[in-house]
């Protein structure tokens, strides 16, 4: 007789099989009566070598400060082995509603570079902390400079709170980092064991480092935005690097609000709104938020598919080392 386990995962893969497939068919029915004309705008080959250079910085910039933390951690790893390892996790996270691709990473870290379970699972809360704190702080300071109604003292007051909430956070993480026996000892055992590992990996988060999070996620956002300017401008409508910094932020945090894994659907919408709010046509908005969405989920999901494929790594293999690492890295986007 099969066992419960065995019952459960064949229950879910059909689940997920069948909500892929609904997805598949959700998406031919809005697309039926679409023109290409107006889903794809007319951006020309310098605009598409445009777009997919975009896309490769962002990818390389969004790996960059976890190589750096790495090193600083003692553990070298290869840019190019690391950048394989982040776009398998992505591909498996895009895949998989329970974001079984972050304990995956974890455990391919460990296991070809040596990297600690505790180094390699801090980086995930350390990642998401950093991606959102940059997408706060720069969709508060971008909306002001285009709304003049947003100059006013509230706003000042909202951004001010969110940078010293900040600030906050990063400080009670380095207390804890460096008296990590006050913090364990508060903890049951079995959470002590499993926070341990973390607590010694953060004493290795230094301001510097953080400095680097954000200047590389607020680049990566930087080139997002410039894909939405490039698939606007050849639509016909133009709109200030600024308007859309603010407005792709603004829909990031939205889809992260919306625990979808990688805000599939949700940002896409809130991102459409804000653009054909801004001025742009609904064709417009949809257009460019398509050539986005391809640029930069699309283009890392297929450059994960292969690295994936290079590493070895299918979906049973995925599960499995799901499961090794979960203990010690399941946390957190």
């Amino acid at each position: 007789m099969r066992s419960t386990g065995q019952t459960q995962g064949t229950a879910r893969r059909w689940i997920e099989r069948g909500v892929l497939l609904l997805a598949a068919v959700c998406a031919l029915w809005a697309l039926r009566r679409a023109e290409p004309a107006a889903i794809i705008p007319p951006v020309g080959a310098a605009g598409w070598s445009a777009i997919l250079g975009l896309s490769a910085a962002s990818i390389a910039l969004t790996f960059l400060p976890t190589w750096v933390f790495l090193r600083r951690a003692g553990t070298r790893v290869p840019f190019l082995g690391l950048s394989a390892v982040m776009l398998a996790s992505q591909a498996v996270n895009a895949t998989n509603p329970l974001r079984a691709g972050f304990p995956v990473r974890v455990y391919l870290l460990k296991e070809r570079y040596g990297v600690p379970l505790g180094v390699g699972a801090i980086l995930i809360p350390l990642e998401g902390f950093m991606a959102i704190a940059v997408a706060v702080l720069a969709a508060m300071a971008a909306a002001p400079l285009q709304v003049p109604a947003l100059r006013a003292t509230p706003g000042t007051l909202l951004a001010l709170a969110s940078l010293v909430g900040g600030i906050a956070a990063i400080a009670a993480g380095r207390f804890a980092a460096r008296r990590p026996g006050t913090i364990l000892s508060c903890l049951p055992a079995r959470a002590r064991k499993a926070a341990e590992p973390l607590l010694e990996a953060a004493a290795h988060v230094r301001p510097l480092l953080l400095g680097v999070f954000a200047i590389c996620f607020l680049l990566v956002d930087l080139s997002v935005a410039s894909i939405l300017g490039v698939a606007l401008h050849a639509s016909g409508f133009d709109a200030s690097i600024l308007f859309l910094l603010g407005a792709y932020c603004a829909a990031y945090l939205f889809g992260i609000a919306s625990l979808v894994p990688q805000g599939l659907g949700s940002r896409d919408a809130a991102l459409g709104l804000l653009l054909h709010a801004g001025g742009a046509t609904a064709d417009q908005a949809a257009s460019a938020v398509l050539v986005a969405r391809a640029g930069t989920t699309g283009l890392a999901f297929l450059a994960g598919l292969v690295s994936a494929a290079l590493l070895g790594l299918s979906r049973r293999a995925a599960v499995a080392a799901a499961r090794k690492a979960a203990p010690s890295g399941g946390g957190h986007r």
